[in-house]
């Protein structure tokens, strides 16, 4: 069994190298399309904004509230607000 796991590594490995280096492989790095130039620096930007959202949620909230709302959004009727 590990055997088999140690293989399938190692296939998967040179499968990668021969994908990024375009050798050996039946499709490599440089087949797909592609795309146009605004349509990269869009999704470059909208990454970027994301993740300067989320650095700054993480570092202006206190740790339990993100996973507590991430639960609220993705269930809104099952969080309920107890107040005491």
């Amino acid at each position: 069994m590990r055997l088999s796991f140690c293989l399938l590594f190692v296939v998967v490995l040179c499968y990668a190298a021969g994908f990024f280096a375009g050798f050996g492989v039946p499709k490599d790095i440089d087949d797909g399309s592609r795309a146009a130039v605004p349509a990269a620096v869009a999704v470059d930007l909208f990454g970027l904004r994301q993740a300067w959202l989320h650095a700054r949620h993480v570092r202006y909230s206190p740790p339990f509230t993100e996973r507590g709302i991430y639960g609220r959004i993705r269930h809104p009727g099952r969080h309920r607000i107890r107040r005491t």
